[in-house]
């Protein structure tokens, strides 16, 4: 029996070694760094392509834009001349003349009426204010 007992002393067990985990035992700078590069390259190609290679009509709204400009600069100078023709023109005058004879006469029905509606005012009849409803909404109240 004692050789039973001292033969499992003798046995010693292995220690349970982990296996070995690859984020700690190797190094992934050298992946970061490609990826990186990469990324960096990609994105230079792309605002190079943005900026430049895609775009092959910007030289032509340029020139849009100064024909443009140049066109309504001409337009503008003769809409003026055309402006002054019409306005010296006696059928304008005519017209501009039944204008303001017709605001003349309409004026003290117009003052009359506004005297009317200030007088409703002044009683509050109509006023009128705004408040929040149950449903936090703004309402307009009459009263």
């Amino acid at each position: 029996m004692a050789d039973s007992a001292g033969s499992d002393s003798l046995i010693r067990p292995e220690p349970q070694v982990p296996a070995p985990d690859p984020i700690t035992s190797k190094s992934t700078s050298a992946y970061v760094l490609v990826g990186t590069l990469s990324l960096m390259l990609v994105l230079g190609w792309a605002l190079y392509d943005e900026m430049y290679g895609l775009r092959p009509w910007k030289s032509m709204q340029q020139e849009f834009v100064e024909r443009e400009d140049a066109f309504l600069r001409r337009s503008k100078r003769q809409a003026k001349k055309s402006e002054t023709e019409i306005k010296a023109s006696p059928e304008f005058q005519k017209i501009a003349l039944d204008a303001k004879e017709a605001r003349d006469s309409a004026a003290p029905a117009l003052k009359d009426i506004d005297s009317q509606v200030k007088q409703i005012d002044s009683h509050g009849r109509y006023s009128y204010g705004s408040g929040f409803d149950q449903d936090h909404e703004e309402r307009f109240y009459f009263s």
